[in-house]
């Protein structure tokens, strides 16, 4: 809708974007509005020392860097179900900032990891294909926003060794469709039955 008519925007220009669906701007959300974030582009991270370095960050062409807790600060205060796609390098490392409730967050990777070819197969999922692959969907027509996670996780995991994160329970913790958390420990955080666990809102949520 044309919220950012800059093809080169700011920071600033990021911000009044969330702002504009914040109390008062001129798209509020309500409680039952979701907001679809999909973000594709370079990441970065100043140490890549491991989640707990928090300060991750997505460059824009202009050389402004918005950082993990920034975008965290932009998207506070949005009603509704908030859903973040992050396809950049890095991206694992904005899960401990974004995590809350009613808030998906799916990244390409870890926060040490770097990326390639993930968005592509995500997009394929949603389209379809996740939920007809007898290895992620459950052929009801529809594809979840985990059937496309788990999708597209598969394939990277598949063919490199890198390892798509989802995080849906707001415990700021991200795991792989297999069980493995951001810093590759199995802890069981993952189960699409179980509503404390990662996946279960994704498995219910369509984009």
């Amino acid at each position: 809708e044309g919220l950012v008519d800059d093809d080169n925007p700011t920071e600033v220009d990021i911000q009044n974007v969330f702002n504009k669906f914040k109390s008062g701007g001129t798209h509020q959300m309500d409680n039952d509005d979701f907001l679809f974030v999909l973000w594709v582009d370079h990441g970065g991270d100043d140490a890549s020392n491991g989640i707990d370095a928090h300060n991750t960050y997505f460059p824009l062409h202009n050389g402004d860097n918005i950082y993990d807790h920034e975008l965290a600060n932009y998207v506070n205060g949005i009603s509704g179900s908030l859903r973040f796609i992050l396809q950049p390098c890095y991206s694992g490392g904005f899960i401990n900032d974004l995590s809350g409730d009613n808030r998906i967050i799916i990244t390409s990777v870890r926060e040490t990891e770097t990326e390639g070819g993930w968005v592509e197969k995500f997009t394929e999922g949603l389209q379809g294909n996740a939920d007809t692959d007898p290895n992620t969907g459950n052929n009801n027509g529809y594809a979840s926003i985990e059937e496309a996670y788990h999708y597209a996780a598969i394939h990277v995991l598949t063919n490199s060794d890198v390892h798509s994160q989802l995080d849906d329970n707001g415990d700021l913790n991200g795991h792989d469709y297999n069980g493995y958390d951001m810093m590759g420990n199995f802890d069981e955080g993952y189960d699409t039955t179980d509503s404390s666990k990662d996946g279960y809102l994704a498995a219910r949520k369509y984009a």
